[in-house]
């Protein structure tokens, strides 16, 4: 069954485990309409073995210089041609039911405008790896307005209607990875996807993800931290002094988790530099 959604994949140098998620994509339960890979390597062969992995998905390559994960999200957001598009990283391998699960939900709640899921850890062969990023539960819900975004979903498991992304004006390129925002481009964008209507966390829509070296889970910890910061920074200077209850919220959940676990203090410490980094972040 083909669905008309357009998949993006942003991708620099992970050859292997995009193949991976690019043949995972393809052989759902629900295939795309469309595949759309946005290459900042220098591999030359890479877009032909993704035509290879794609099968007989259409796959649309879009090459650019390298740069931050958001500018490269914003590069395939210009050229999908689906009503709905769907995001994932190179790193990930969704499970077949992912958009069938997405899709139903969009389709039972018309007023939806986007549907996320779980993020749970991939195996690991070596033993020595550590989950990141994991979004574990299995209780489906739908959030409002005023929901913290966090709560919400991730950004390697995000199917949106692609005119409400657009409308929201997608991807802050002053956050995300290779950006100096560190991380927080996913809870910026369903900030401001939840002030388009509501967004549903769907249990059955599953996305699996890479573990990492416990070193890399740390640094992941605080370029977490620091991009939750630079967006409530950006959105205080941009006038949303509302955001500085969700700063609030934010700092009060990562004390109490701090209290059993200390390495929260990288969260902390992430957010207080990123918040400064927001707020004098040029528009």
């Amino acid at each position: 069954m083909t669905v008309p959604v357009s998949v993006v994949i942003p991708t620099l140098g992970r050859r292997e485990s995009l193949l991976r998620c690019v043949r995972a994509v393809s052989s759902g339960s629900a295939t795309p309409a469309e595949i759309v890979v946005v290459d900042q390597s220098e591999d030359d062969g890479l877009v032909e073995a993704c035509l290879e992995a794609a099968g007989p998905v259409p796959l649309v390559a879009v090459r650019k210089p390298a740069g931050s994960l958001s500018s490269a999200r914003n590069a395939a957001l210009a050229v999908v041609g689906q009503p709905l598009v769907a995001v994932t990283d190179d790193d990930c391998e969704p499970e077949p039911s992912w958009l069938a699960a997405a899709i139903t939900a969009l389709d039972g709640e018309p007023n939806l405008v986007a549907v996320c899921g779980p993020v749970l850890p991939l195996p690991d062969p070596t033993g020595t790896l550590m989950p990141v990023s994991s979004r574990t539960s299995a209780t489906s819900a739908t959030f409002e307005r005023t929901s913290e975004p966090w709560r919400v979903g991730s950004g390697g498991n995000l199917v949106a209607r692609t005119a409400s992304l657009r409308a929201a004006g997608g991807y802050d390129e002053r956050l995300g990875a290779g950006s100096p925002g560190g991380a927080g481009e996913d809870v910026d964008v369903l900030h401001r996807l939840l002030r388009q209507g509501p967004i549903r966390y769907d249990a059955d829509a599953v996305v699996r993800h890479e573990q990492k070296p416990p070193a890399a889970r740390r640094a992941t910890r605080s370029r977490y931290g620091r991009g939750v910061g630079a967006a409530v920074g950006i959105w205080l200077r941009g006038g949303e002094i509302s955001a500085a209850l969700v700063l609030l919220r934010w700092l009060l959940l990562r004390v109490r988790l701090l209290t059993r676990d200390p390495g929260e203090l990288r969260v902390l410490a992430g957010t207080a530099g990123g918040l400064v980094y927001g707020l004098r972040a040029r528009p």
